[in-house]
Parts: C-alpha cells; structure tokens; sequence
C-alpha cells in the first residue's frame, strides 16, 4: 500500500465578516452587555440572551414583544422618546438609569445607544451594563468615608480640653450620626 499524499494549501480560507450570519450572533451572544436593537418608537427588534438574563425574560420572543417603555421605570418612561432624540442627535449617548425587571424590582444600568441606519431605516442600538456591583462598592465607600470622618472627629475631641463627660457626649452624637446616616 503506498502512502497517502500529502499537500498543503497556499490559499487562505476567505475571513468571515461581521455581517456573515454565522458570525455575528455569536459574536453579539459572547457579549457581558445586553444588547437591544431598536426602533426609534421604542420596539425592542431584537436582543440577546444578556438581555433576557439582566431583565429575567426565559425567552428572547418574549422580551422582543415588550417595548422599550416596559423594561424601564414609569418616570423614565414618560421621558423615554424625548431623551433619545435629544441624546441620539449628537452622536450617541451614554447614561446612568433603572432597568426594570419582569418581576417589577430594578436595578441600576448604564445604558450606551447609537444611532444606524440600516436598509433606510434609523435604528437604535442599546448597550445595557447592569451596575449594580459597582453601585454597591459606591455606597460601601460612602459609608467608609463618613464612618472615617465620624471617627477623625471624635478623635478631635479626645484630644480637646473638654472634661470626660463632654468629650463621651461628642462622640456619642457622632456614632449617632454614622448610625442614622447623617454623616
């Protein structure tokens, strides 16, 4: 039996595009970030599997049914329209909102839009960021830095002149104030 031959290929296989089918989806699914894709009235056209996971849809059908109005809050939504023709107009937007979720509760979201035009038509692109881990480091800091100041005070007035009682008396209001959140 004589061996197989063997020969190598000089020619490349050609590089998919983005707008090969096969491609793109994947592409768009690989994504930390729910994507929606959108029409200036605020029908959602199409979303990927982040954007069901984010606002707790089974279902991309389903989720594709509701309009933009019903995944955010009734005050964002009464703005909804306005907003993205004024923050579309220029190019782009990027803001800081609340999603809402199928079950009703929110969470907070960094929304990033575009405008496209495909096949004669202006739609939007959505880049939603669930910001709720980053919201949380926020406020810990906060807490953080009023706890320290509270702490840096009553120091302060430990190192004053005032007798016993009045020094116990300020740093009771100021583990008042860190407690009630006044700091």
């Amino acid at each position: 039996m004589e061996p197989a031959e063997i020969r190598l290929s000089t020619t490349q296989p050609p590089v998919p595009k983005l707008t090969d089918r096969g491609i793109a989806r994947p592409l768009l699914e690989s994504s930390r970030q729910a994507i929606f894709l959108e029409t200036l009235t605020g029908e959602i056209l199409d979303c990927t599997c982040t954007a069901c996971q984010f606002f707790g849809y089974a279902e991309k059908a389903e989720l594709t049914a509701c309009q933009v109005s019903d995944i955010v809050p009734e005050k964002a939504a009464a703005t909804l329209s306005a907003v993205m023709t004024a923050e579309l107009a220029t190019e782009g937007a990027c803001l800081e909102s609340w999603g809402r979720r199928k079950d009703g509760s929110l969470f907070p979201i960094q929304v990033s839009m575009r405008l496209i035009n495909y096949e004669g038509e202006q739609l939007v692109v959505a880049y939603i960021h669930d910001i709720t881990v980053a919201k949380d480091l926020e406020r810990k800091q906060k807490e953080r830095q009023e706890l320290t100041a509270a702490l840096v005070t009553a120091a302060a007035v430990v190192n004053s002149h005032l007798k016993p009682d009045e020094v116990l008396d300020r740093i009771l209001e100021q583990v008042a104030r860190v407690v009630n959140g006044e700091a």
